[in-house]
């Protein structure tokens, strides 16, 4: 799925695979900056 667009049934799929180290759910995003952050964390992360 690396560099695709997502298709309903792939994200369908993640979810019901749940959170793991590459993917996390947010259901709702209170500050920029921390949202920021994870992304970049997440960016330098090594998998």
């Amino acid at each position: 799925m690396n560099g695709k667009k997502h298709k309903s049934d792939d994200i369908k799929k993640l979810i019901l695979q749940g959170e793991s180290s590459i993917v996390q759910f947010k259901v709702l995003v209170e500050d920029a900056y921390k949202i920021g952050v994870e992304m970049v964390a997440f960016s330098n992360s090594q998998y």
